[in-house]
């Protein structure tokens, strides 16, 4: 049988489906040396692999990251701590292509996690794109459909889910706020000639119209609260990239309708690893010079990824 600690991390594993060292360590696990340890135990044991080396970021430098094996996933189905129809396909990481995407998105998760537990009353929840473990009747619902390829110029074959959807509430106000996430890696180009692929614009212009609409008050039933709107994090590799989005963003709204874009907000991995997701280091819309907090300016909060 599993001892707790081994059956928590499985667990941690079937959520982010990969994990570097350093971020195993920033879940609780110890420093990043004794993550290592911990982790070549796993190994020994037949429960975790390793997968291709990932960026993900000056504490998440390039390094090995570790995957559950087939083994784990049947222990921790055999000891009823995950359901039958969680699959080892998704469970289990194999893509290298997207391998960076997902830890830069691992990350993003890991901090909203710790930001719960710095805050007093402050309760987070996160609902990622890839995990196998959702809770409930949760499940993410697309920003945009074929259906909808009249307003705004994705492929009309394609639908477009976010990366990530979280919530933030505060128990003693009963206030909640409501992200969705992208996580950037700078492939996908910032405007479309065509229309025809991906790009920020598009992204853009996809989540305008889900905020016009009010599509995402389905996710007032799911955690059962309300939002008055939500905002868009862009979560970049590079603070250039950041500034590019922004410039993005300045483009493309006229200077008499700032509001289409002051609901998106832009950060890179770095300004996340060194100050928290909650100091101000966000840029707000299409002003990249003034850095915002996503608690408000009176809540702002700065920590230490390396602080467990």
């Amino acid at each position: 049988m599993l001892k707790p600690k081994g059956k928590k991390v499985l667990l941690d594993f079937v959520n982010y489906r990969v994990l570097t060292p350093a971020q195993i360590s920033a879940l609780g696990y110890g420093v990043e040396k004794t993550a290592r340890r911990f982790l070549a135990q796993l190994m020994d044991m037949g429960l975790v692999q390793t997968v291709s080396p990932g960026i993900t970021g000056k504490i998440g430098r390039p390094g090995v990251g570790f995957t559950l094996t087939s083994e784990g996933v049947k222990r921790l189905r055999s000891e009823g701590a995950i359901d039958s129809s969680v699959s080892s396909e998704d469970t289990i990481w194999k893509s290298e292509e997207l391998l960076d995407h997902q830890l830069l998105m691992n990350w993003v998760g890991i901090h909203f996690r710790m930001l719960g537990g710095k805050v007093p009353g402050l309760e987070t929840d996160f609902l990622s794109s890839t995990s196998p473990l959702v809770p409930g009747d949760a499940k993410i619902i697309p920003i945009f459909t074929p259906e909808e390829g009249a307003d705004v110029s994705f492929s009309k074959s394609q639908t477009a889910y976010p990366d990530a959807v979280a919530n933030l509430h505060h128990l003693e106000s009963g206030g909640s706020l409501l992200f969705f996430i992208e996580a950037d890696r700078g492939t996908e180009s910032l405007r479309s000639r065509t229309g025809l692929h991906p790009s920020i614009e598009s992204k853009v212009r996809a989540y305008q119209s889900f905020f016009v609409n009010e599509k995402y008050r389905y996710y007032e039933k799911i955690w059962n609260t309300s939002f008055k709107g939500f905002r868009l994090l862009f979560v970049t590799i590079s603070d250039h990239r950041s500034e590019a989005i922004s410039l993005t963003l300045r483009n493309l709204t006229p200077d008499t309708r700032p509001w289409m874009t002051d609901f998106i907000w832009t950060t890179s991995l770095d300004q996340i690893q060194d100050n928290g997701i909650g100091d101000r280091i966000w840029a707000k819309g299409t002003d990249s010079n003034m850095k915002h907090s996503i608690l408000g300016e009176k809540q702002a909060l700065r920590y230490l990824v390396t602080e467990n």
